[in-house]
């Protein structure tokens, strides 16, 4: 294993904690189903972050890349999910909405919408992107912290900003992220704001 590829396995697991921690400190947000739903996903999140950070350690980069796509997908589909039931709710069930936890909602949606792609898009590799130029050695390859700038600017800007995706498969992504990102801040955010 190189260390490139340490350093961007060690970023995806990290990453991946953060978000834990997020749905964990978040706790009053709307989630799909009642608590015990809710804290079956908390165990599943906490079990591929355990094998995460054991197969960066002690695993092959094919163990490691496996886990971190799970992982990836886990976060992307429960972001999806949350997005869809605030969504929902801010059309046909607006009278139940508590503007704070709605508030919530929509930053852990943000939040774990960035880490979600920055995790996918690090998995994509460096084929997918076309990176600026670094000063001082333009041989360096990208590491997570790369990829999680292209998410960030991906998340805030609805654009690719200095990273343009050089695949339709790493444009779509970025479309489905941007799309994530943008009714996120359209429907629950704003939404929270007008009932503040």
């Amino acid at each position: 294993m190189t260390p490139a590829a340490i350093k961007r396995d060690w970023g995806a697991s990290a990453a991946l904690g953060l978000g834990i921690v997020l749905f964990f400190a978040m706790d009053q947000r709307y989630t799909l189903g009642g608590p015990a739903v809710t804290r079956a996903e908390g165990v599943v999140l906490v079990a591929i972050f355990a094998l995460s950070v054991a197969a960066t350690a002690f695993g092959s980069t094919k163990q490691t890349r496996a886990i971190l796509i799970v992982g990836g997908l886990f976060f992307a589909v429960s972001t999806a999910i949350a997005l869809l039931r605030i969504t929902g709710m801010a059309i046909y069930e607006p009278a139940k909405i508590d503007a704070v936890r709605l508030l919530k909602t929509a930053l852990f949606i943000w939040i774990c919408n960035v880490v979600a792609f920055s995790v996918i898009y690090d998995l994509l590799g460096e084929g997918q992107f076309q990176f600026s130029k670094r000063a001082g050695d333009e041989n360096v390859p990208a590491n997570f912290a790369d990829y999680l700038f292209v998410s960030f600017t991906t998340a805030t800007a609805f654009s690719p900003t200095d990273t343009p995706p050089l695949t339709t498969r790493a444009r779509m992504l970025m479309m489905a992220e941007s799309s994530v990102s943008l009714l996120t801040i359209v429907v629950a955010a704003a939404r929270a704001l007008n009932m503040l």
